[in-house]
């Protein structure tokens, strides 16, 4: 037995040398991930657009004193920048990278990249999935989670749809769609009628649906979405919305000629924000039913009143309701109308205006500027 020293081998360091892990499942050899549930992706689990999920990485550089790399990778998947959300060392030499997809990532076998401080990795392969998919089930005004019985109710997800439309040309007679561009939504196992279509969002009116738990999915040329699972009301009153430049988000108010009541800089046109006294409308959805009851369905064939009585403070102070109710705006579907006196007695700013029916109350979040 000779026992020696090999000779030297030359080798080169780098600060960085991106890798992705792989794992083979048969002939195909795919890049290691998993779901953010912790199962892997596979080619019959495959990702979806818009999907949170993790990479397994090697060759990211040196770590701070919790794990992480001193700056973040980027990452592409089928040619389009997935959003990195954070990367760990999970062993040594091995790295967990978060990411979420972007919502427009095309179907099949995408080539997934990883860089880090002007060095790739090769480009190694993630099965992406073709199916639609959603992701959140929201009030069509105040955008929090929920579906109100014959109010908007608004989707988002992925590849919903092909084309971006609106029903405006195929509400006939005052008869709403349940099928656009091909696309069909159901609230409980009940046709919705569908408003709008986009890749990644959907607006409906919801149909007659009870109180509950409700399961919504959406049909189109390529399947079918797995059901998402939503909380069905009666009531969930919500003012529509405008966003102002700093983010604020105010109530969509009209004066009785339509003329906008919201603070002046919101839009490129000078408007005059509400005043004290004033008589001004609130536009809104999801104040519940109405009496006489109006057919579902349909644009409402004429104005009718809530079943029950609704309230309104403008910063806190009660406002007077004109009739007390709200009103179902005749010619349109799913939109209340409700006519307040904002109280005389409020000083220039903006205030948190809520309306509450039937105990269920709006966000307070919404905004109505009132300037003498």
């Amino acid at each position: 037995i000779q026992i020696g020293t090999s000779a030297p081998f030359s080798i080169t360091l780098s600060k960085y040398a991106p890798g992705l892990l792989t794992v083979t499942t048969g002939s195909q050899t795919i890049v290691s991930a998993t779901h953010a549930n912790g199962s892997l992706v596979t080619a019959s689990s495959p990702v979806t657009p818009g999907e949170t999920m993790v990479l397994f990485a090697t060759g990211l550089g040196a770590i701070d004193s919790s794990g992480h790399p001193t700056s973040l990778p980027t990452v592409t998947v089928g040619g389009l920048q997935a959003k990195v959300l954070a990367a760990v060392v999970t062993n040594p030499g091995t790295y967990q990278v978060n990411i979420q997809l972007d919502i427009t990532t095309p179907a099949g076998n995408q080539p997934v990249i990883l860089a880090i401080g002007g060095a790739s990795s090769p480009a190694v392969p993630m099965p992406v999935a073709s199916v639609p998919f959603i992701t959140e089930v929201d009030n069509g005004a105040s955008f929090l989670p929920g579906a109100v019985a014959n109010a908007y109710l608004t989707i988002k997800g992925g590849l919903l749809s092909s084309v971006t439309d609106n029903w405006d040309h195929t509400v006939v007679n005052g008869v709403l769609p349940t099928t656009l561009d091909g696309v069909s939504v159901k609230v409980g196992g009940q046709p919705a009628y569908i408003n709008y279509v986009s890749p990644d969002q959907i607006n409906v009116v919801a149909p007659n649906v009870p109180a509950g738990l409700a399961t919504v999915t959406v049909t189109n040329s390529v399947g079918t979405t797995a059901a998402f699972t939503t909380t069905a009301s009666v009531y969930g009153p919500a003012f529509f919305q405008w966003y102002g430049g700093d983010g604020t988000i105010y109530a969509v108010a009209t004066r009785t000629d339509y003329s906008l009541a919201v603070k002046n800089g919101t839009f490129s046109i000078t408007t005059v924000p509400a005043k004290p006294d004033e008589v001004i409308i609130l536009w809104g959805t999801a104040f519940g039913p109405t009496n006489p009851p109006t057919p579902v369905g349909v644009a409402a064939p004429s104005a009718a009143p809530t079943a029950d009585p609704v309230t309104v403070t403008v910063g806190g102070t009660p406002a007077a309701v004109y009739t007390g109710h709200a009103v179902l705006t005749q010619g349109l579907a799913a939109v209340y109308q409700v006519a307040i006196t904002v109280p005389a007695n409020l000083a220039d700013g903006d205030y948190p205006v809520v309306a509450t029916i039937k105990g269920a109350s709006s966000p307070t979040t919404t905004i109505l500027t009132v300037k003498r």
